[in-house]
């Protein structure tokens, strides 16, 4: 013996990676699964209320009835029943409570929207 205790001579290098589909297909959906939930989560809130007069909002004036609010970064889109949207600058802020159903509200002469607190949550709406 030459005084190599223990190594072996033997020992091969991998001359390819085995590929195992069967492996990698739950890694690629779990991977999709996290990015749509959290894609979903990111989306903006749809918030719902009504009018009961015209009111101005920016300068587009608001007939009474249902409107739908998605706030995107500081623009807030109204749509009413019809589809039509506006546009109108806004903020969201925190509410200090927690009101049981949305709250609305106005301000000046003529009526122009101020602000939209949805019922059950403390996003207020702010428009300016």
């Amino acid at each position: 013996m030459s005084g190599r205790r223990g190594i072996s001579t033997n020992f091969q290098l991998p001359t390819a990676i085995e590929r195992q589909p069967e492996n990698v297909r739950p890694f690629y959906t779990c991977i999709f699964g996290i990015a749509l939930l959290a894609s979903s989560l990111s989306a903006a809130e749809t918030y719902k209320f009504q009018l009961k007069s015209r009111v101005l909002a920016g300068q587009a004036e608001l007939q009474p009835g249902n409107y739908s609010i998605v706030v995107d970064g500081s623009i807030a889109v109204l749509k009413d029943k019809k589809g039509k949207t506006i546009e109108v600058k806004a903020a969201v802020q925190q509410a200090a409570q927690k009101p049981v159903e949305t709250e609305v509200g106005m301000k000046g002469d003529p009526r122009k929207l101020s602000s939209v607190t949805p019922g059950g949550t403390t996003v207020r709406v702010v428009f300016e």
